[in-house]
């Protein structure tokens, strides 16, 4: 939070003062407006401008205070009012902020900036129905707002309403073509509607338009690691982290395709790099724990889960990888021990079912195998790190009921591990 010194005074109009804000001098901005502020403390421009200088600088409870102080002072002012809702919002005082925008939109629902506003205070929160119910009355305030099409944009696709996100981000782009956001979340919805030659091309102009080189290629990435082309997702993720080495998306997914082309080493290494970036990042430690697994390290992929596993307690999936640990080492009762552990914290896991069913296969209990394994195929489980060994799947896999079950899911056509 930025401290100002009063030490010294500098004299100077509400003009200079706005000069100075308009220069990114927020310092001399709110020596000029201090003084002024002595002599007029209730004048609207100078209450407004100290909020906006604070708000530069990230100092949100003295912006709150000036435009609370404005509101108190201009109660039908609804600039102010939007302004007083910015700053709880940049202090996360979501509710506060949500109450304010409500007020305005109730005193004018076509005031565009409370609008606005409160659909970025939806989205924040996560609330991507209300807030593209927001931005969709944006765009209908304003048809050429590109901001309203963008943020509607965004919003179905966090919804997953990929078809309607690709409509307002078009619209956004035909207002903007050479704004770089709109042709990332374009790229995102063609990629999940499987569109990847548009999802590509996508990419490629957000490429063209930002100074994110680092994920234009990462999001090209995705595409190609979608259609098991890892060597060439390998090589965009190298040149992502070669510019941003301290990106853990970048690092944990490059661990992920480390792991398909079967390089555990470097799988390692990458989710090693991922944990010193953020040592609380769940992923980073799971991938660690399967990579080490791979590598045959079963204690130390058993430390790496139990880390994961105390990021997060509800996930139950940690306990049951240790399980499978445990089934490589043939100690069947340790592995039950920590399956009954996962389904204590997270129940109807697949990983469970499966690791239970190797476990009846390679105790000769093919009956409790076989019901488990029809289970899982119902259930179209994709959990391809544990599929029974090939000989004793395909000889379960011949039962008539089995096969017709199968013909749609992974366990169709058998993997060894």
């Amino acid at each position: 939070m930025a401290k100002w010194s009063r030490g010294s005074s500098v004299s100077g109009t509400i003009k200079d003062a706005r000069a100075a804000i308009d220069t990114h001098e927020y310092d001399k901005a709110v020596r000029i407006l201090h003084e002024l502020e002595k002599d007029d403390p209730d004048a609207y421009k100078i209450n407004e401008y100290l909020g906006w200088a604070y708000l530069n600088v990230k100092n949100f409870e003295k912006c709150e205070h000036y435009f609370n102080r404005l509101v108190g002072l201009f109660p039908d002012d609804l600039s102010a009012k939007v302004w007083l809702g910015r700053a709880y919002f940049n202090q996360r005082k979501y509710d506060e902020a949500d109450e304010i925008y409500k007020a305005v939109r109730e005193i004018d629902p076509e005031y565009g900036p409370g609008v606005e506003y409160h659909g970025y205070n939806y989205y924040e929160r996560g609330d991507f129905k209300n807030a593209s119910e927001a931005f969709r009355e944006l765009t209908q305030i304003d048809p050429n707002y590109v901001y309203g099409h963008h943020w509607l944009g965004r919003s179905l696709h966090d919804l997953g309403e990929f078809e309607a996100a690709l409509l307002a981000l078009s619209r956004a782009l035909e207002i903007a073509y050479s704004w770089d956001e709109p042709w990332w979340y374009l790229a995102r919805s063609h990629q999940n509607l499987d569109n990847d030659d548009l999802a590509l091309q996508g990419f490629e102009r957000y490429y063209e338009f930002t100074d994110k080189k680092d994920w234009a290629w990462y999001g090209k990435a995705g595409v190609y690691y979608k259609n098991k082309e890892y060597e060439k997702t390998r090589d965009l993720l190298l040149k992502s982290v070669e510019i941003n080495d301290d990106m853990l998306h970048f690092w944990s997914f490059l661990g992920d395709v480390y792991d398909e082309l079967e390089d555990y080493e470097k799988a390692v290494e990458a989710y090693r790099k991922t944990i010193a970036i953020d040592m609380k990042y769940y992923w980073g430690w799971y991938g660690l724990g399967s990579a080490l697994c791979d590598l045959e390290q079963y204690d130390k992929s058993d430390a790496a889960y139990g880390e994961a596993a105390k990021l997060s307690p509800e996930a139950g999936l940690p306990w049951a990888d240790i399980a499978y640990n445990y089934f490589k080492r043939e100690d069947y009762e340790k592995a039950e021990e920590y399956l009954q552990k996962a389904e204590g914290v997270e129940k109807d896991l697949k990983e469970v079912m499966c690791y239970r069913a190797r476990i009846a296969l390679k105790q000769g209990d093919k009956e409790s195998a076989y019901e488990l394994l029809l289970a899982l195929v119902a259930s179209n489980a994709p959990c391809k790190a544990c599929l029974p060994d090939k000989d004793d799947f395909e000889e379960i896999w011949k039962e008539d009921a089995f096969k017709e079950l199968s013909k749609e899911s992974e366990f169709a056509t058998p993997k060894t591990n």
